[in-house]
């Protein structure tokens, strides 16, 4: 068990949480489901993967192809605490639209997105476009997620309809594991991700062309180096700080955990996904991209 730090609203309510959770719910044709939960004060998404697919291999007899390194005082804050760089993760952006949306039903959906559709997006994401100093930016390279980010989060604020002068921000989760210097050791268990953040207003998000919100999710994916995670967990310790939501949209990329090749004796699964997260997933998936939603969540497959 853990305590938690706080939540969202920024309460810290200290409760007790457990660090992980498992389900086994049983069918009647004899296949089962696998609900698991982790404590993010645990693991991320890439240890739980390790976790799951050792457990499957030490079920079937085999030995573990990558055991787990457990020494978490490499994620150490320094002494003396340095913070260095302006963390705006953390920033509470001002309320000044009047169209709310907290009253209204939401309604989630499951939408596809095929080969044909990203290839159209990250071509739209490197056309040429004028940055905020006003010079031409062409980018020369977009991966699928970062232009899918990018749409999601510009097509987000224009059906918000929030005021023009509205900052908005989009969180974008990054594993970091190869972002230290020296790089974490292979097979470390633990959170190593961070949440780098990107800010507009509301009005650019809309009126600016693709490329140009492309442009701002891949500076804040940049801005992840040692130096910056030196001084984020510093930050973290001088002010155990809560990341507030508000006009926030959250994006992750589960395209490189393999779910997907658990197996405990049957085979792999038939299906593997997220089930309730207040974040969007870019998850591959037999070479196709689909979306969920779960209590804001929007996951590609």
């Amino acid at each position: 068990m853990v305590r938690s730090s706080g939540n969202s609203n920024g309460h810290h309510d200290h409760e007790l949480q457990a660090t992980s959770v498992l389900n086994v719910t049983k069918f009647k044709c004899g296949g089962f489901a696998l609900g698991l939960a982790f404590s993010h004060f645990v693991a991320d998404g890439i240890s739980a993967v390790e976790f799951i697919n050792s457990w499957g291999k030490t079920a079937r007899g085999l030995p573990l192809s990558l055991p787990p390194f457990l020494d978490r005082t490499l994620l150490r804050a320094r002494t003396p605490l340095r913070v260095e760089h302006h963390h705006s993760e953390y920033d509470t952006l001002p309320n000044i639209s009047s169209n709310l949306i907290t009253g209204e039903k939401v309604v989630y959906r499951y939408i596809r997105f095929d080969q044909d559709m990203i290839c159209k997006i990250k071509q739209e994401s490197m056309a040429p476009y004028s940055d905020r100093n006003g010079r031409m930016i062409t980018n020369n390279k977009c991966s699928s997620y970062e232009a899918i980010t990018a749409f999601l989060w510009k097509a987000r604020a224009k059906a918000l309809g929030m005021s023009g002068d509205q900052l908005m921000r989009v969180l974008v989760v990054v594993n970091v594991r190869d972002k230290f210097e020296p790089r974490l050791p292979k097979g470390y268990f633990g959170n190593a991700i961070k949440y780098t953040a990107a800010t507009c207003q509301a009005r650019d998000l809309v009126e600016q062309p693709l490329s140009y919100v492309v442009g701002l999710v891949q500076e804040a994916i940049r801005r992840v180096n040692d130096e910056h995670l030196r001084s984020t967990m510093d930050y973290n310790e001088t002010r155990r700080a809560i990341r507030p939501l508000g006009f926030t949209y959250i994006s992750s990329t589960w395209s490189r955990l393999a779910f997907g090749s658990t197996n405990f004796g049957w085979g792999e699964p038939i299906s593997t996904g997220p089930v309730e997260l207040p974040v969007s997933f870019l998850v591959k998936r037999k070479g196709r991209c689909v979306c969920t939603r779960s209590w804001g969540c929007l996951s590609l497959s």
